[in-house]
């Protein structure tokens, strides 16, 4: 987004005289694409940006990072209301939805965005959602998604106050974590982040986790100072345990050899083919997801892997050590095997 506001000319300017223009986002368009194709759909029409796109492009960049919480008590925002637009439950694939009525709200979302910059000049101040006309659907969707999260935090969750390490200022400080099973709210990554009542610091859950059936991902607050480096190799060490008992080490390394009897090779800036994502690069470790294919580790073996932070932060270390081009599988696998016990909720 932040491109196409701020160099569309250098970038889309050529297409300006053309008489029709074919424009391709992903399935689903998340806030990001949506904004993307607004813009670019406005500039071919002669739109001259003002500091208004500016505005909307930069609330979407910190959006698109990970950098949003949601208050519970001021709920509805920009980016919300497109997560209520966007969410459904029902078993179509992405492709099978009607993307093009996505997109097409997304155009009549975006004008009405702004509209509203002219008596709400900031797009992240908490009446900013309320006062978008229309999207009165999402607006009762996202305030009884709230009743969703408060079922998912007293009877799925458990809830931990944890150390991890200041990477800015050093030193190690107290922050609270909630591992939820299977979450039904829709919301439920950003309330717990905005979820200064029921943490117990008062802060928001900073360190949070969602299980689902072979998939987990867990996340740090990006707009705090910390991060999970050490966590995701972690898991891939025990994952590679598991999987050395009905795989070969060169499945693992480059995985399963395709009909022409050629395998896909390692992922690119990894020591693996499908490893656990750790958010190398520009999430900064803020973010952990489970490898493509499911995990085959269990809650109870993921929790207690997340709770002895002092062993993924050897990992994490051991990691910078060898550094991210130079770090192989037997790197990984030489490093100490974690020990399990039983981790009691403190």
């Amino acid at each position: 987004t932040s491109l196409v506001v701020q160099k569309a000319e250098e970038y889309i300017g050529h297409l300006k005289n053309e008489s029709e223009i074919t424009i391709i986002t992903h399935f689903v368009p998340d806030l990001d694409a949506t904004a993307s194709v607004y813009f670019a759909i406005k500039y071919l029409e002669g739109k001259t940006f003002s500091e208004k796109e500016s505005l909307i492009a930069e609330y979407v960049l910190e959006v698109d990072s990970g950098k949003l919480s949601i208050d519970p008590e001021n709920p509805l925002g920009i980016a919300s209301l497109w997560l209520a637009v966007t969410d459904e439950k029902s078993d179509k694939r992405p492709w099978e939805r009607d993307n093009k009525a996505l997109i097409e709200k997304g155009i009549r979302f975006f004008d009405e965005i702004i509209k509203t910059l002219t008596d709400f000049p900031n797009p992240k101040q908490a009446d900013f959602g309320l006062a978008i006309e229309g999207f009165d659907y999402e607006k009762t969707k996202i305030k009884n998604d709230i009743e969703a999260y408060t079922l998912d935090l007293n009877e799925k969750s458990s809830i931990h106050t944890v150390s991890l390490l200041n990477y800015k200022d050093g030193g190690l400080e107290f922050v609270d974590a909630i591992f939820t099973k299977n979450p039904s709210s829709f919301l439920w990554k950003y309330w717990v982040r905005g979820d200064r009542k029921n943490s117990r610091l008062k802060q928001g859950f900073i360190f949070n986790c969602a299980h689902w059936d072979a998939r987990s991902i867990i996340s740090v607050d990006p707009n705090t100072p910390y991060n999970l480096k050490g966590l995701g190799i972690l898991f891939d060490r025990v994952e590679i345990e598991k999987l050395l008992l009905k795989q070969s080490k060169d499945d693992i390394i480059y995985g399963f050899l395709n009909n022409d009897n050629v395998r896909p090779g390692i992922r690119p800036g990894f020591h693996r083919n499908d490893p656990w994502y750790d958010g190398r690069g520009f999430q900064n470790y803020t973010i952990i997801d489970a490898p493509r294919a499911g995990t085959a580790l269990t809650v109870a073996e993921l929790e207690n892997l997340m709770l002895n932070i002092p062993l993924w932060n050897l990992y994490g270390e051991a990691l910078e050590n060898k550094g991210l081009n130079n770090f192989t599988l037997d790197d990984l696998c030489a490093l100490v095997s974690p020990v399990f016990e039983i981790i009691k909720n403190p």
